[in-house]
C-alpha cells in the first residue's frame, strides 16, 4: 500500500521489515515459480485413477483403509521406480 503512495520500494520493504534477500529476488524476478511450495509426486491423471479405484473398490465393499491406499502407492510407486517411468 505505501508503494502506490508514492513511496519507494526501498523505503516500504524497510518499513515492513521485508529481508533484503526477498526484495532482491522479487526485483530481479528470480525463483519465481508459478506453482510455489513442494513438487507434485503424481499427475492429475494420476490422481484421478487413483479415485476410480477406490470407489470401485469401496462399490464391491472391500474394506480399503488408509494403510492399504497407502500401501498401494507404494508398490505404484516402485513399479514407476523399476521401469524407470517418469518420476
Amino acid at each position: 500500500m505505501s508503494v502506490k503512495n508514492g513511496s519507494t520500494i526501498l523505503v516500504a520493504t524497510d518499513q515492513f521489515y521485508v529481508p533484503k534477500s526477498t526484495r532482491s529476488r522479487v526485483l530481479l524476478k528470480q525463483n519465481m515459480y508459478e506453482n510455489p511450495g513442494r513438487p507434485l509426486l503424481f499427475t492429475e491423471e494420476e490422481e484421478r485413477h487413483f479415485v476410480n479405484h477406490l470407489n470401485l473398490v469401496s462399490s464391491w465393499g472391500y474394506p480399503f483403509d488408509l494403510l492399504d491406499f497407502r500401501l498401494f502407492l507404494k508398490a505404484y510407486l516402485a513399479i514407476i521406480h523399476q521401469e524407470g517411468i517418469g518420476l
